[in-house]
């Protein structure tokens, strides 16, 4: 599977919300997500460091227990990235069509941009 076509939650999706200010005061997030018209009851611990503006707030993953900005659902799981082995679609292709469908194109964009290779 890859990351684009997994049904997600991110930091923002929260910070939306009315309750928001409760959530991250409490450290923990209460939400239904709607999943294909199947509503799925998700508990979110929250984290937070301090930065130069303020306090940021994160995601805890419940398999590793890692900070991550986006947690993934899958099958009534919720999960990192790295818990569910999900790639971006990039890195789901095989190394020859990456170079001909990314890397070429990406480089090509670059010269034109800057001017090398004229």
């Amino acid at each position: 599977m890859v990351v684009e076509d997994t049904p997600r939650i991110s930091t923002a999706d929260l910070r939306e919300l009315p309750s928001w200010p409760r959530m991250r005061a409490r450290g923990v997030a209460n939400v239904n997500l709607d999943i294909g018209g199947r509503i799925v009851p998700v508990r979110i611990r929250l984290v937070h460091d301090v930065a130069t503006f303020g306090r940021r707030s994160w995601l805890r993953c419940p398999s590793c227990g890692s900070r991550r900005r986006h947690l993934f659902l899958r099958d009534a799981d919720l999960g990192c990235r790295r818990c569910f082995g999900l790639l971006y679609h990039e890195q789901a292709l095989p190394r020859s069509r990456w170079k001909r469908d990314v890397a070429i194109p990406a480089l090509r964009a670059v010269h034109r941009c800057t001017g090398i290779g004229r």
